[in-house]
C-alpha cells in the first residue's frame, strides 16, 4: 500500500478515486479533492471538538468517504434522501458530493456535529442539502410529515431500535439503507419469527424485502454489509 501521511496529498485523493472504483462507483478528480477538502476541514474541527475517532489518514480514505459512496449508482435520480444520525456528515455528504442531483436533509441529536455539518454545506457550496439538530421520531412528528425516497444510516444502532421510525418516513416505494458490520444476520433476526423467509423481516403487521450486499473495504480489508429494506405494500 502506498503511505499517505496527509489527507491533502495527491495520493490521497487517489486512493478515494481507486477505491471507489474498486467497490463499482466512479469519483472523478474534483470529486476527490472536494472530499480531502472536506476531510481537511473535519480534522481541523476534531482538534476543538471530538467529532471522530478516524484520524489515520487511511482509515479516513476508506471508512468515511470510500464506504459512504457505495449506494451511490442505485439512488433515484433527484431523490429525496435522510441521513440518520449523520455524524460528522457520513455517508450524506459523500454521497451528495457524487450525486449531485440529490435533495439531502441530514439529521443528528448532537448540535456540535450538525453545526459542522451546516459549516461544510457552506463551504463546500452544496445545494439542496439542509443539516438539522434532531431526532428521528421528532421528525416523524413533524407536519406534514417529509417523505423520502431513501433513508441511509450508519451505527446507529441495531435495527430493530429504529426501523420501524425510519419506515414512516419512506415515501411509497422508498427503501431504508443501512451499513453494518458482523452483527447484521442477529439483527435482522430479531424482526423474523421462526419460519419466515429468509428475504424478507415484519414491519408491524406487514412486511419488508431485504437484501444484502457484502463486500470489503480495499485496501484496509473490512467487511462490510449493506443492507437494503423496501416495505412491501
Amino acid at each position: 500500500m502506498v503511505v499517505c501521511s496527509d489527507v491533502q496529498d495527491r495520493c490521497w485523493r487517489q486512493w478515494i478515486v481507486d477505491g471507489a472504483q474498486a467497490l463499482g462507483v466512479s469519483v472523478t478528480a474534483a470529486q476527490a479533492a472536494q472530499m480531502a477538502r472536506c476531510a481537511a476541514e473535519l480534522l481541523a474541527w476534531n482538534r476543538r471538538i471530538n467529532l471522530t475517532a478516524i484520524t489515520d489518514p487511511a482509515q479516513m480514505a476508506f471508512k468515511h468517504f470510500v464506504d459512504a459512496v457505495v449506494p451511490a449508482p442505485w439512488l433515484p435520480e433527484g431523490g429525496r434522501v435522510l441521513d440518520v444520525g449523520c455524524g460528522a456528515g457520513f455517508p450524506g455528504i459523500p454521497l451528495k458530493m457524487v450525486r449531485p442531483d440529490l435533495h439531502l436533509m441530514l439529521i443528528d441529536a448532537v448540535r456540535k456535529k450538525i453545526s459542522f455539518v451546516s459549516h461544510l454545506i457552506r463551504m463546500l457550496g452544496l445545494t439542496a442539502a439542509v443539516a438539522r439538530h434532531l431526532r428521528l421520531e421528532e421528525l416523524g412528528r413533524q407536519a406534514p410529515r417529509p417523505a423520502f425516497d431513501v433513508i441511509v444510516c450508519r451505527a446507529v444502532g441495531p435495527l430493530n431500535t429504529w426501523l420501524t421510525d425510519a419506515v414512516e418516513l419512506l415515501a411509497e416505494g422508498g427503501s431504508v439503507l443501512a451499513w453494518k458490520g458482523p452483527a447484521v444476520d442477529e439483527e435482522l433476526a430479531a424482526l423474523r419469527r421462526s419460519g419466515d423467509p429468509a428475504d424478507r423481516i415484519r414491519l408491524g403487521d406487514g412486511w419488508a424485502t431485504v437484501a444484502l450486499t457484502a463486500y470489503r473495504l480495499p485496501v484496509i480489508g473490512d467487511r462490510r454489509t449493506l443492507v437494503r429494506i423496501t416495505p412491501l405494500g
